[in-house]
């Protein structure tokens, strides 16, 4: 998946693009459990000359089916603070999922998260949709104007579109804690490749 292509650059080199591009991101970490991509961020920094990006090869971990977040980012800041010896002020999640990111979407939540001066801030889409939850008395609808193609502020609706957080680094990573601010991207933007599927849908749309 990491070495599908959109206009010939593959999703790893789309994400280091976007993050090079951003002034405001000193490093990049690529954290990866594979040899393949470790050799592919060598050849791309050499090949374009990128001057921010490093690579981290955590090991392979066997008991969980989907990746732990929290894990990967505690781990390559370990590595980060080991490294360089540095004090770490932010840090920046960026998922090679979301090819269609430009800098000024990473730009824009490191503006948010300092002028606000938020704990994290997530890039987000509003949910447009209808959306149900479960009570003790069967479902309960949270937006129910949107049946009626309305929009009311109080039942305005966001849900992380998988692309960026930001938040201030402390010792002990909690991403749902503090004040939680939002950067809503564009619909283009947000879009993700996590099957095969996904990518086929995206050749179709020809976005760029």
């Amino acid at each position: 998946m990491p070495f599908l292509k959109i206009n010939n650059k593959n999703l790893i080199e789309r994400a280091i693009e976007s993050a090079e591009k951003c002034s405001d991101i000193k490093k990049i970490i690529i954290s990866t459990e594979s040899e393949k991509i470790i050799k592919f961020v060598k050849y791309i920094k050499k090949y374009k000359n990128y001057k921010k990006i490093i690579s981290f090869k955590r090991k392979k971990d066997n008991q969980n089916k989907y990746l732990n977040l929290k894990k990967i980012i505690s781990e390559a800041s370990t590595f980060y603070k080991k490294k360089f010896k540095k004090k770490i002020d932010y840090i920046c999640y960026l998922s090679i999922h979301s090819p269609f990111r430009k800098s000024r979407d990473i730009s824009k939540c490191f503006n948010i998260i300092k002028v606000n001066k938020c704990d994290v801030v997530y890039s987000v889409q509003t949910e447009y949709d209808p959306i149900f939850k479960f009570t003790s008395r069967g479902l309960r609808v949270l937006n129910p104007g949107r049946f009626d193609q309305i929009s009311f502020e109080k039942e305005t609706l966001l849900k992380f579109n998988g692309s960026i957080i930001i938040f201030k680094y402390v010792n002990n990573l909690d991403l749902f804690k503090g004040d939680i601010g939002y950067f809503e991207m564009s619909i283009n933007s947000s879009y993700q490749i996590k099957t095969y599927e996904d990518f086929e849908k995206i050749q179709k749309l020809k976005l760029k």
